[in-house]
């Protein structure tokens, strides 16, 4: 299956209009909004990477669990990308902000992908974001997370597309897009008490 296929396929078409809102804005979320922007201060990244620690340990966590118990769901396995993050908030002398972002165990397969979709979508922004600190002139930031999966990060992409595609029920499509929302948000909350913690 092509990339082009992959993009137009139903379920990421609901998944995409279903969490673009929330998905837009943890882009402008003060923590992250400064990852895109001119002059970042090491402190700003370093916050930035600390509320991100609990999002990837707690789905990290869930996804393997869940792709360890159901071997049946074969073809795709993504990469563990927690310790790169611990090593950069090392680099930074940041330890991760305290409290859980409250994600559960899938119960189903429409669940796993809601929740894979916010994971393998935050890979590909990764890159984005790892390119423009290098272009601002931040390139000297420990940027192991954000960078991943390299060259493969779109390779990445459509193969976990195709995995969703052919795992995912098409009755459970809607439960897909809606567990990627709800996820966007509950990821909106944590990132706002972590936000709230830096300014007291």
């Amino acid at each position: 299956m092509n990339h082009t296929t992959l993009e137009k396929s139903p379920l990421h078409h609901r998944l995409r209009q279903a969490s673009k809102h929330a998905h837009h804005s943890l882009d402008h979320h003060p923590l992250l909004a400064p990852l895109l922007k001119p002059k970042l201060g090491t402190e700003q990244y370093a916050h930035a990477l600390a509320a991100l620690h609990s999002v990837q340990a707690e789905a990290e966590f869930l996804i393997h669990a869940y792709l360890d118990k159901h071997t049946e769901l074969s073809g795709f396995r993504p990469q563990r990308r927690l310790s790169l993050l611990e090593a950069d908030l090392a680099a930074l002398q940041q330890k991760p902000f305290a409290g859980t972002v409250g994600f559960t165990e899938p119960q189903s397969v429409g669940e796993l992908i809601g929740l894979m979709y916010t994971v393998e979508g935050s890979n590909m922004g990764g890159q984005v974001i790892a390119k423009t600190l290098c272009d601002l002139g931040s390139a000297h930031l420990p940027m192991q997370f954000f960078v991943g999966y390299h060259d493969t990060a779109r390779q990445y992409w459509e193969d976990f597309l195709h995995f969703a595609d052919t795992v995912c029920p098409s009755d459970q499509y809607d439960l897909a897009a809606n567990t990627a929302a709800t996820l966007f948000d509950m990821i909106g909350v944590h990132l706002d008490q972590c936000y709230r913690s830096v300014k007291q």
